[in-house]
């Protein structure tokens, strides 16, 4: 990649982390030249950066310009498209705050069903791969996509889940996303966990369900009181 499509693609993600930072919405106006030129004049970027970068998402659709007019937008109103809200500023489905990915190894999906079951009691949104996802879909851009928009990942810790692969990249890209982790180990240390042996967690007993029903739901009540 060349280093000015390096540039525009840098000036379009603090476009994008400006526009989820605010309280724009889809078809809402938004005056580009104090909402992108300004903050992004002021990080270092030049106006005809700024400009090429803006023209760049009114040809994708990303954008809009108020008078339809892709080549005079400098201090113009825009609006944000349901295409760019699609599949620019969330690719994969909105952040969930309630959603809980739970990662375990297949051997152990009796008892991770039971701790989904029990966990949706309180109306937290558990993401299980045996249960959610069809058998005609995807499953690896499931996986991401799941990955991506939820708010927790727990980690079923048994000893089969550390001889798993899958798991431990489950795991990994939890941490990539830097997404809240919690590690029920299930008959297993800490120590065995690798780079979630440093992640929040703690030691159960296999039949002690409650206990880690107790303990995830815990760590949710903040969120869940203020729904």
């Amino acid at each position: 990649m060349l280093l000015k499509d390096r540039r525009t693609f840098q000036i379009i993600g603090e476009m994008k982390n400006l526009l989820l930072d605010s309280t724009n919405d889809i078809d809402l106006r938004i005056n580009s030249k104090v909402f992108f030129f300004e903050p992004l004049s002021a990080k270092g970027f030049k106006n005809d950066e700024i400009l090429f970068s803006i023209r760049y998402l009114l040809r994708k659709n990303y954008l809009r310009a108020s008078d339809m007019n892709p080549n005079n937008i400098s201090g113009e109103e825009v609006c944000l498209t349901v295409e760019g809200y699609e599949n620019w500023i969330f690719p994969r489905g909105v952040l969930d705050t309630t959603k809980v990915f739970l990662s375990h190894a297949t051997e152990d999906k009796k008892l991770a069903g039971d701790l989904k079951m029990r966990l949706e009691e309180f109306k937290i949104n558990v993401f299980l791969a045996h249960d959610d996802i069809p058998g005609t879909v995807e499953w690896k851009d499931r996986l991401i996509s799941e990955l991506e928009t939820c708010s927790m990942f727990i980690a079923l810790r048994t000893k089969i889940y550390e001889e798993k692969t899958y798991t431990e990249q489950e795991c990994g890209f939890a941490i990539a996303l830097n997404k809240r982790i919690l590690s029920l180990f299930v008959g297993t240390a800490a120590k065995d966990s690798g780079f979630c042996s440093a992640i929040q967690g703690k030691g159960f007993k296999k039949n002690d369900l409650s206990g880690m029903v107790e303990y995830c739901t815990k760590q949710f009540r903040p969120i869940l009181e203020s729904k």
